[in-house]
């Protein structure tokens, strides 16, 4: 339908060559369908409905029309949308096309503003690319190339703000050599062109360049947890740079808010430093001061209030986080001055809410040092909803700091005061009945509650939350399925508690619930996930009481699941451990056939998912275990095709996993066919062993190499083949040469030189 239309009105073009409204259109059009057609992931980007083809038709149009600028922009955006599909889709070569086309139609088009505006939006993009690529030197180009455009066009703000972007996307990788030239050059020269055009807007976009750079050498280090170090003299001369461009214009509310925002970046690095020892303790505290006075000098600029309500959060948590419960303190204290002050500025009531749900963390922890009472915190933001009934915002930040102190109680199984708190979540709820998020916090608390109160035994306790989210549901259609799913997760609760205390007649009907519950939401891949960690449980519970029948009706309703919900990884993983955990139990049952059948079926579950590589070291770990039991029970035909299967799936996914699991394989298979004295290809498995000890010195390998050596000579000294016992103690030997701090493998030498003495 839509290639027909374009054909339409590809042909009235050509009919009305002259009508300017049909060009327009017909370009437009064609933008439009390059940005709706993103290359596929299979990297089948070619043929007629693919960008290439629409682009090169837009193309066409625009050579036929040189004069129609409009139809230049409209290629130059449909060019940009293709760059980004292509960098999407990791089409490197069509990415670079794509901004090859770009800059020459810019060079044909200096003067329209459209073409520059597309052109720097496109070069921005490929610094990030490339930086990441390491292609540094192309990095370089697409830096002159964009500063070139900012500096030939500072009557606009775009370029200006695409070079901003531009230098952030590089900052993260100027401590690598040979990358960027001085980076603070380049700062030098867009803040002369910002003195010498007295412009504000080219300001505002040095401003958001440094402030992004800031973050951009701090977030990966103390959010994403990178092992980049952090560089705080660099960070520290980029921020003296955005306060002496805030001083340049006083009065200038968004480059002050963007300061701002560079403080807060400083408070986080400053707090981080300081906690690892590298800098002085209240370093960070002169970031605050200096937010604090920004607070003051702009009172009416609530994102300035808000980002030192963020600091103030952030360095409480950090205190908290190593135990300093009166910095942690002042900080809240302060935060809670903020929020009185404030109690209007939705941010710092959130700055609040998380405040609280931090401190509640350490509240619910009966080994906390100092305990904070979160209550008081809570006072402040109840004060504000007072203050501002029919504030939405207000409202919500109240119910989830609710919910937090609820959590917070039954973790330290205040249960009583746990009641108080969704007692006055249903107040709510009542008060303000078409607030569905108030509900589903009030749903959130319920769900939480069960756990604590199943954990304690309060069984009437969670089946009261239980109830009540059922009736809940049933009030408020329009939150249902909302409700619902914290139903279904509060009966996963549910079950595991009654699992563990025996109760298995109320966990049958737990599960009918959360069955019926799943039939009525097929298509939601979340509560069937759910599901199947309900009945994952309830056969763990009914395993370990030896109940195998009911194990095994829940096993085969996972089973049912995984044929379900093939995509869903975390069911078939599930159903995988359950027939490992039942596989083990027959063992011990002395149910050997039982057992067998039981690891077949793993290993048919493990084959169905070849990519799935979680899965297999599931089944890795089952065949380790059935190896042993195998062994231990005499079933010594069994533990051949049990190695060759653990050396497939190494082969198939080398990793220290599987590595580990193959050296236990290998390390039962000689035991047990040592104690029956069968040392037939005895050192080809210990080759095999050495192998993996040498590929993986740094785990439990080199140990198990140790112990299999150690065992297979005493095995072999009792035979009468004392030569070759002392050739696995010269491996020995040698394995604690190389491992000379391992006490373990040292005791095992030891050993192992002792009693081939006494044997000899």
């Amino acid at each position: 339908m839509i290639e027909a239309c374009l054909d339409r009105l590809d042909r009235l073009t050509d009919d009305h060559p002259e009508d300017t409204e049909i060009q327009l259109q017909f370009a437009r059009a064609l933008a439009n369908r390059v940005c709706a057609a993103p290359f596929a992931d299979d990297g089948s980007h070619l043929g007629e409905t693919s960008v290439r083809f629409h682009l090169d038709r837009l193309d066409a149009l625009a050579a036929r029309y040189p004069d129609a600028t409009w139809i230049q922009s409209e290629l130059a955006s449909a060019l940009y949308n293709a760059a980004v599909a292509a960098a999407d889709g990791d089409h490197v070569a069509d990415r670079r096309s794509a901004q090859a086309r770009l800059d020459a139609l810019a060079t044909d088009y200096p003067d329209t503003d459209d073409v520059q505006r597309m052109l720097a939006k496109t070069l921005s993009l490929a610094t990030f690319h490339d930086s990441e690529a390491g292609q540094f030197e192309r990095v370089e180009t697409h830096l002159d190339r964009l500063e070139t455009l900012a500096f030939d066009h500072p009557a606009g703000d775009a370029c200006q703000s695409e070079l901003a972007s531009a230098l952030a996307n590089v900052a993260p990788y100027q401590r690598r050599d040979g990358y960027v030239d001085d980076l603070a050059a380049r700062f030098d020269r867009f803040e002369t062109v910002s003195i010498a055009h007295s412009d504000v807007g080219i300001a505002r976009s040095l401003a958001k360049g440094l402030v992004s750079t800031v973050r951009s050498l701090v977030v990966p280090v103390y959010m994403d947890g990178s092992d980049r170090r952090l560089e705080y003299d660099t960070i520290q001369r980029y921020l003296d740079r955005l306060e002496g461009l805030a001083g340049e214009y006083p009065t200038d509310e968004e480059i002050h808010r963007r300061l701002a925002e560079g403080l807060v970046t400083g408070v986080t690095a400053a707090s981080h430093l300081a906690h690892d020892g590298r800098i002085e303790s209240d370093e960070h505290e002169r970031y605050l001061d200096r937010l604090s006075e920004l607070a003051t000098e702009f009172p009416t600029d609530d994102g300035i209030t808000a980002q030192l309500a963020t600091a103030h959060r952030r360095v409480a948590r950090d205190a908290g986080g190593v135990g300093t419960f009166e910095t942690q303190q002042r900080h809240l204290d302060r935060l809670h001055e903020l929020a009185y002050d404030h109690p209007h500025n939705d941010d710092v009531l959130f700055e609040l809410a998380q405040a609280l749900e931090d401190v509640a963390s350490v509240d619910g922890d009966p080994d906390a040092v100092v305990p904070v009472d979160c209550e008081s915190y809570f006072d402040v933001v109840e004060a504000a909803a007072l203050a501002y009934p029919a504030d939405v915002n207000v409202l919500f930040q109240i119910s989830r700091g609710l919910v937090t102190a609820a959590a917070s109680e039954g973790n330290a199984g205040r249960f009583s005061e746990l009641r108080a708190c969704i007692d006055q979540l249903e107040e709510m709820v009542t008060e303000y009945p078409l607030q569905s998020e108030i509900r589903i916090q009030l749903a959130v608390a319920h769900f939480n509650a069960t756990a604590p109160a199943g954990k304690a035994g309060r069984f009437d306790q969670v089946h009261s939350h239980l109830d009540r989210l059922e009736t809940l549901a049933a009030e408020y259609p329009d939150t249902r399925r909302e409700v619902h799913e914290r139903l279904i997760k509060a009966l996963f609760n549910t079950a595991k508690y009654q699992g563990q205390a025996d109760r298995f007649d109320a966990l049958t009907d737990t599960i009918d619930r959360a069955e019926e519950l799943a039939a009525t939401y097929p298509s939601s891949d979340e509560v069937q996930r759910t599901y199947a960690l309900t009945r994952f449980t309830a056969a763990t519970a009914a395993r370990r009481a030896d109940r195998f029948e009911e194990c095994r009706i829940h096993i085969d309703r996972l089973d049912d699941l995984v044929t379900d919900y093939p995509h869903v990884p975390e069911i078939r993983r599930r159903f995988a451990k359950a027939l490992h955990g039942m596989m083990d139990a027959l063992w011990s049952a002395d149910r050997v056939d039982e057992a067998r059948a039981t690891m077949d079926r793993l290993r048919s579950a493990a084959a169905a998912f070849p990519a799935d590589e979680e899965l297999q070291c599931v089944s890795a770990r089952a065949l380790v275990n059935h190896s042993r039991n195998a062994g231990a029970a005499c079933h010594l035909d069994l533990l051949s095709d049990h190695l060759d299967q653990l050396v497939t799936l190494y082969e198939s996914y080398p990793s220290g996993e599987t590595a580990l699991r193959l050296a236990q394989g290998l390390f039962n298979t000689v035991r047990y066919r040592g104690e029956a004295g069968q040392f037939d290809d005895l050192f080809r498995s210990l080759d095999r062993l050495d192998d993996l000890a040498a590929k993986y010195p740094d785990g439990d390998v080199p140990y198990l190499y140790a112990k299999t050596l150690s065992i297979v000579s005493k095995y072999l000294g009792e035979n009468g083949r004392s030569e070759t016992a002392e050739q696995c103690l010269g491996r020995i030997e040698a394995l604690a040469a190389a491992h000379p701090a391992d006490e373990v493998i040292q005791s095992r030498l030891s050993e192992t030189r002792q009693r081939n003495a006494v044997e000899e």
